[in-house]
Formats: C-alpha cells, sequence, structure tokens
C-alpha cells in the first residue's frame, strides 16, 4: 500500500480528526478557547465539502456539536446549548420543510446555535439571519436558485462569534 492510499483512507482520516476532537475537548475543560478554534475549524472544513458536494457531512457535525457541547461547563451553558440549538435549527427547519435548504443544513445551523448559545442566547439568531442574507445575496447576484448554505452558515457563525467575542450578548 503507498503512502498515499493510506493517508486518503477515509477511515484513517476520519479517526484521525476523532482524535483530534477529543484531544481539543480535554483541552477545552482548561482553556475553552479551544473548543472555539476547534469548532470553527471542523465547520470550515464541513462548509468546504458543501461547496464542493452540495452535503455537510454527519461525521463532521457530530464532531463539531461534541466541540460545542465541551464549552459548557454548568447548567447555564448546558442550557444555552439546547436553548440556542432550537433558536438556529428551528427556523431552518421550517425552511427544510417548505423544500428550501437541505437536512445537512438543518444540522448545521442546529450545532451553529448551539456553539453560540453557550455564551449568548441572541448570537444563534443573527448567526442565521446573517447566513440568510449572506445566502440571498449570493444567490441573486449570481443568478442561482440552488447554492451551498454551508459556507454562508459559517460566516454567519463567524460574525456571530465575533460580535460575541467584542462582549455583545
Amino acid at each position: 500500500m503507498s503512502a498515499v492510499m493510506w493517508v486518503n483512507h477515509p477511515h484513517r482520516n476520519q479517526a484521525a480528526v476523532w482524535w483530534a476532537v477529543a484531544f481539543g475537548v480535554l483541552l477545552a475543560v482548561r482553556w475553552p478557547a479551544v473548543s472555539v478554534v476547534e469548532f470553527g475549524a471542523v465547520l470550515g472544513v464541513a462548509a468546504a465539502i458543501d461547496v464542493l458536494e452540495y452535503r455537510l457531512p454527519n461525521a463532521l457535525l457530530a464532531m463539531a456539536c461534541i466541540a460545542a457541547i465541551s464549552g459548557a461547563h454548568d447548567v447555564r451553558g448546558i442550557l444555552g446549548v439546547v436553548v440556542g440549538a432550537a433558536v438556529a435549527g428551528l427556523p431552518m427547519l421550517f425552511v427544510r420543510l417548505a423544500r428550501g435548504v437541505g437536512m445537512g443544513d438543518v444540522k448545521a445551523a442546529a450545532v451553529i446555535g448551539a456553539q453560540l448559545g453557550v455564551r449568548s442566547f441572541t448570537a444563534p439568531a443573527v448567526a442565521v439571519a446573517v447566513a440568510a442574507l449572506l445566502a440571498a445575496g449570493a444567490g441573486a447576484l449570481m443568478h442561482r436558485q440552488r447554492l451551498a448554505l454551508g459556507p454562508c452558515l459559517w460566516i454567519g457563525w463567524c460574525a456571530a462569534q465575533a460580535a460575541v467575542e467584542m462582549g455583545w450578548r
């Protein structure tokens, strides 16, 4: 087996990412900022895959979810995870029922809401609103009705996370 085949084997890549996430969760107990960086990296990879394949891989969304939950260290944090996932995920679910987005986009929005909800109850709604406006603008500029929503969700998460880091609640 060549080195390229060994590296490109999907199970080895997935196992390596799972180990990295597990290590990041352990580090996040001591340094909470690690879970934010880890979350953003995993979500960014999922968004890149969405651009290429029009799908958000469940394995990456599960890893991002684990990174999001690792940021909750108390009862308020756990409540924030649940409320944030509902605030961001339910509107996307309604859009899904109208056949506007895929189920991966709904799951990604819920995971984004869970991560942002740990620190702010309003940031998940802002992330989804930014993503929706960005997707509408991109669709209008490119004259397309179908486009990958993953990158828009990632940018929305970045905007909401930056706002939270600057003290916005």
